[in-house]
């Protein structure tokens, strides 16, 4: 039998030694000894896989454990891990024979979990260590028979984790070196980034002793009494309101607790909410309290949105005037879409034919839109049969229908039928706005105040950029790409009557 004391001891040495600094990894807190397994949840940003947030359980193989998943599957749940991905470190006994790494692998073979447990032995662990790099990691794991396609990192819907977050320190030095005197409203269209940004800056300020920062995803919560359950959620305890004077106490509240410590609100997608409060009898109030707080130095904010948010910041008569400094996202630089393509590609092993030609064509079809680069990488590791990538691969992915669909959906995103109609009348790349009122009015649209609206929010939705009287496609392929997946047509006329309607 093994000592229960010595066992955990041993693997915090190893957890917490060379095995941490190879694989670059953060132990946020260790998962209670059970039934022979202790395991620790960990972070590792610089592990450029779809797994960045996981357990490593280490296992005491004292006898054959033919339960032994169940019981690991146990401490998956105990650990509150969001996914069944782990590493199982098998930990021989002075009683042991030898063969339990081995004999857990084929267990795990055989299992549901053959893509998700990865089993090392004392050889992997030194392998790792002496390698002092997470490549070889990866590659155990293709050893074990884990597809490649299950591990690409590259997210195509919803905000990237911390390893995949790349790019925007400018805005993030910003917002993070100035959070104390102001606020700040990230606003941009969809897939952009906002969301990334916010969660990325979250964890900034929480590693930070002198911040209390609070992620609240808004982007469904359309009234107060949404805001108050999810509000709750986050803070761990049921907040029975729906009255907007009620966060000015639980703000205070918040602050007196740790009187130090800046207290920072980071509301996301808030659109909807600002909508709801705008249209409320009074009106604004939730937003005025958010203000009056501010001031106060009671707590600060940074919100994220689209069109309403951007509108609400340029209206005299809305709370948010005057009230946040705002950031438009627009595309990566090309340094940061390099390196989205580079870093995880090389760790996994891939190679990537022609490198500088291949990142070249990919900022080029892109236009360095985040979303967009991390749907090709996707795609092209998901697809290619060897792990090598040439400009042919990328040529097949690029020119496949889906590509073509997920470009016009985030392109558009969420505009309106006019703003659609303007990307539609004019080829581009380039177009003088003359040129475009021209093409409007012959189709009877005039109205200049509307027109310049939706030029507007096309800028703000990073498909258009002004140059005095001329524009720009930012997406330069948008044209062409939108030219040879719709009917052009038939997609005019539907939203001509869109328009007049």
């Amino acid at each position: 039998m093994i000592d229960k004391q010595e066992f955990v001891a041993l693997t915090q040495r190893l957890v917490s030694g060379l095995l941490r600094e190879a694989i670059g990894y953060s132990v946020e807190y260790q998962v209670p000894y059970y039934k022979g397994i202790v395991g620790y949840l960990v972070e590792a940003p610089m592990l450029w896989i779809r797994h960045s947030h996981f357990p490593i359980f280490f296992i005491a193989y004292d006898r054959r454990r033919p339960d032994v998943l169940a019981d690991v599957v146990k401490q998956l749940e105990i650990a509150k891990a969001t996914e069944y991905f782990a590493l199982l470190i098998v930990v021989p006994t002075r009683e042991g024979t030898g063969n339990e790494a081995e004999e857990l692998r084929h267990i795990v073979a055989d299992s549901v979990y053959c893509h998700d447990f990865v089993v090392l032995d004392r050889q992997h662990l030194a392998s790792i260590i002496a390698q002092n790099s997470p490549k070889r990691l990866i590659e155990i794991i293709l050893e074990q028979g884990i597809e490649l396609s299950s591990l690409s990192p590259y997210v195509v819907i919803g905000p990237v984790p911390e390893n995949m977050f790349f790019g925007r320190e400018k805005e993030i030095k910003a917002i993070s070196q100035t959070i104390r005197r102001g606020n700040y409203a990230v606003v941009g269209g969809r897939r952009i980034g906002k969301s990334s940004m916010l969660q990325k800056l979250t964890r900034l300020f929480n590693r930070n002793p002198r911040y209390r920062a609070i992620y609240l995803d808004c982007e469904e919560k359309f009234d107060y009494e949404d805001l108050f359950k999810v509000l709750g959620d986050e803070l761990g305890q049921p907040l029975d309101s729906s009255d907007p004077l009620d966060f000015r106490r639980l703000a205070i509240t918040l602050k007196e607790e740790a009187p130090t410590r800046q207290v920072v609100f980071l509301l996301d997608e808030v659109d909807e909410l600002l909508a709801f409060d705008a249209q409320s009898k009074p009106a604004g109030q939730l937003f005025k309290v958010f203000r009056s707080l501010s001031q106060e130095g009671t707590c600060r904010f940074v919100f994220s949105g689209g069109r309403t948010l951007y509108r609400h910041l340029h209206d005299a008569k809305s709370p948010f005037f005057n009230f946040c400094k705002d950031i438009v996202l627009g595309p990566l630089a090309e340094k940061s879409v390099a390196e989205i393509i580079s870093k995880p590609m090389h760790q996994l092993g891939i190679e990537l034919s022609e490198e500088e030609a291949l990142i070249d064509r990919i900022i080029d079809l892109t236009s360095c839109h985040p979303s967009l680069v991390q749907w090709l990488c996707d795609k092209l590791v998901k697809t290619i049969s060897v792990r090598r990538i040439t400009l042919d691969d990328l040529e097949a992915v690029s020119t496949n229908p889906d590509f073509y669909q997920h470009f016009i959906e985030t392109a558009w995103g969420t505009a309106a039928p006019l703003e659609r109609l303007i990307t539609l009348l004019v080829e581009g790349p380039i177009f003088e706005l003359d040129q475009l009122l021209e093409a409007l009015a012959h189709y009877g649209i005039t109205d200049r105040p509307m027109i310049r609206d939706a030029l507007e929010m096309l800028q703000m939705n990073a498909l258009l950029d002004r140059r005095g009287q001329q524009y720009r496609f930012v997406l330069s392929h948008f044209p062409r790409i939108v030219r040879e997946f719709e009917d052009i047509p038939t997609l005019i006329e539907t939203l001509l009557t869109q328009v007049e309607a």
